[in-house]
């Protein structure tokens, strides 16, 4: 370029750019150019101005005029030249400055849209149910949410917390208006990005959780108030709580049936039905989430008998995009346990508001499990029973010895060591410890209320804490931290010990919940595969610990969870159309190399095909990807089918829903 030929190339290029920066551009360049991808470019744009230049702006001069044409002219800016023309940095700053105010104004817009109707529904600042709401003192600016191990961050442009479906439908019709996407929330019981909204309405379910009994003698499904029940005070008298309807006894119970709002707890539902004497027929080891998050997310409790905790749904009330009620149910007897409503006879509202009856099977599996994703669920009708207890016995074995019970060939159909109780679990140690894993087989079955409670037990991360003389769970995470080839051996002591005490007989809700050590921070993936092939699965899945744990030093701190469930009809549910066994893997949230060996595990157990093991929903920590949904579940179309209707304007759109490639743009 020190030639005069090239001098007169730079001045020739220079007197272009200069050129095309002054007002005779429209005049200098009228006709039209053809842009990048095929489309006519303006004879103004930036990027028709650069193509003419034939080459790149070589000085700081240069790069000032640039950055204020397209400063200018944003609209017609092309990303691909803006990042040649920019310095590195600028264009990245210049997209937080636009995402930073793009935020300011949708979240005044939301503000002032709220203020007018309802502006009392705006979330405060207090923690609940373990996820942290900042709302109308700090985050009159900057409202976060995080789940209940303090992660998930998201900043939303508004925390809502409705307490009626009329605020519910008033909060949809206005993001509807304002263009604006919504997300529900509960407790914060999820390890994924299920609710991750940045940007978005939130709104926090937490209020919703009415629990009313479904009345007798009426045409239709409604739900009345709450019976009037007596409770003990401190003094051991009855004291009778506010006014209501009758309570409903097995005498003038027809059905039990059970209208719930979808931010009641599992705790709160419990303790509901206890005080009518009814309970769940079954459930999970915790009890933290609320019903929606059980619901929409695939949730299960054990016993091959009884599907995932959404099989007690009758019927779903969901509020869409634009504010519409409706109540979906099954039109065929084939799904779930049928229609439950009389079309001639339903009420045809709900909580003094209009609802559509829609009884339709794609609608109904595909709301089942559906992740937030086709809008926010208010309440469901549910199945539940009279109260009963659970006799529970643990016994010591080894996975060499019980493995024999469950192989393939003896599921004609179901395993007899499954079959021969109501709810059939394992704790299972993953590491080998004197040649063998560990193993403790845990029965469950149900006897009459009349049954008197008895036994104790305990759960294994207190035994561990106990046997090590760790007085915290802080104290416990530096230990495994510093020495993670400790975990076997920890594993295989507190498992040991878990058979210590004799049979345990209570309410079947406290039998069934865990225990203490759901009040620990703690993470988990859970695989759901065909119960027939338990067997090889879990064989595999303990080569692959064995396997990390040698090359990595990758150690997970807790025992295996494994269960077996019935099929669900939910179209994505991880129990959709096969008997399944779920292997729950639980990580202590601190101790850094569980996530890392769960993302092994993931890449190495679950395939592209329909036969691989599946990733719970709540628990998959982000793992899942487009094409894992698309080979798993078979109806998975179906399911798409009905959530393009239900999304269509991508209201319901998320980072979730960006993992899953199905966003509505």
């Amino acid at each position: 370029m020190g030639t005069p030929q090239g001098r007169g190339f730079l001045t020739g290029i220079v007197a272009t750019l200069r050129s095309f920066l002054n007002d005779s551009i429209q005049e200098k360049y009228g006709k039209d150019a053809e842009g990048q991808d095929g489309t006519r470019l303006p004879a103004h744009s930036v990027e028709r101005q650069l193509r003419h230049a034939r080459g790149k702006p070589f000085n700081e001069e240069t790069l000032k005029q640039l950055d204020k044409v397209f400063c200018q002219n944003p609209e017609n800016a092309h990303d691909g030249v803006w990042n040649v023309v920019r310095d590195p940095g600028v264009e990245h700053r210049r997209r937080g400055r636009d995402a930073k105010q793009r935020y300011v104004q949708a979240r005044q817009a939301v503000h002032l849209s709220l203020a007018a109707s309802h502006g009392h529904l705006i979330g405060s600042s207090e923690a609940k149910n373990g996820h942290k709401i900042a709302g109308n003192d700090q985050a009159a600016d900057n409202p976060t949410w995080v789940n209940c191990v303090g992660e998930q961050a998201n900043r939303p442009l508004v925390i809502v917390k409705p307490e009626s479906l009329q605020q519910l439908v008033a909060v949809l019709a206005d993001a509807h208006s304002l263009q604006q996407r919504v997300r529900a929330v509960g407790s914060g019981h999820s390890f994924s990005d299920i609710t991750y909204s940045t940007d978005a309405m939130l709104v926090d379910m937490t209020l919703l959780k009415r629990v009313a009994m479904v009345d007798n003698g009426e045409e239709g499904i409604v739900g009345t108030t709450k019976p009037a029940q007596v409770k003990a005070n401190k003094g051991g008298k009855g004291v009778p709580e506010p006014a209501g309807d009758a309570p409903i006894t097995a005498s003038n119970r027809s059905r039990n049936l059970a209208r719930v709002q979808a931010g009641v707890t599992i705790r709160e539902l419990n303790e509901e039905l206890d005080n009518r004497g009814l309970a769940l027929p079954n459930m999970g080891a915790f009890d933290g989430q609320t019903v929606a998050g059980v619901m929409s997310t695939g949730t299960h409790g054990s016993g091959i008998g009884f599907g995932p905790m959404s099989s007690l749904v009758r019927a779903i009330v969901l509020v869409v995009a634009d504010g519409t009620v409706y109540q979906i149910e099954p039109c065929s007897s084939h799904v779930g346990k049928g229609p439950l409503s009389d079309p001639a006879g339903f009420p045809r509202t709900i909580d003094g508001l209009p609802v559509v009856l829609r009884q339709d099977n794609d609608w109904f599996r595909t709301a089942l499990v559906s992740m937030g994703c086709v809008g926010v669920i208010y309440s469901y009708v549910i199945d539940v029973t009279e109260a009963f207890h659970v006799h529970e016995l643990r016994s010591a074995t080894r996975w060499d010895e019980v493995r024999k019970e469950l192989l393939p060939e003896l599921w004609t159909p179901v395993a007899p060591a499954v079959a021969g109780a109501h709810h059939f679990e394992l704790v299972l140690n993953p590491y080998m410890w004197w040649s063998h894993n560990s193993c403790v087989r845990v029965e469950r079955n149900r006897v009459t209320a009349e049954a008197q409670p008895s036994g104790a037990r305990k759960d294994w991360l207190s035994t561990l804490l106990e046997k090590f003389g760790i007085h915290s769970i802080p104290h416990l995470l530096g230990v495994l931290k510093r020495f993670p080839a400790i975990s076997p051996i920890a594993i295989n002591r507190a498992i040991a010990t878990l058979v210590e005490s004799g049979p345990y007989v209570d309410k079947s809700f406290r039998v069934f919940n865990l225990g203490p050590a759901n009040s620990i921070k703690a993470m988990a993936i859970e695989l759901h595969c065909d119960a027939k092939q338990c067997v090889p699965v879990i064989d595999k899945l303990l080569d692959v610990f064995r396997d990390e744990a040698k090359r990595h030093e990758y150690y997970m701190t807790g025992p295996l969870g494994i269960r077996f469930i019935g099929a669900s009809d939910a179209f994505l549910a991880p129990q959709a159309g096969r008997m399944t066994c779920a292997i729950e893997l639980d990580m202590l949230v601190g101790v850094e190399t569980g996530a890392k060996l769960a993302q092994d595990i993931k890449e190495r157990m679950c395939t592209d095909s329909i036969d691989s093991p599946r990733l719970h929903w709540g628990l998959d920590i982000d793992l899942v990807t487009d094409d894992d949904v698309r080979s798993w579940y078979p109806d998975f179309e179906a399911w798409h089918t009905v959530y393009r209707q239900l999304n269509s304007t991508g209201m319901f759109n998320n980072k979730f829903t960006d993992r899953l490639g199905i966003s509505i743009l």
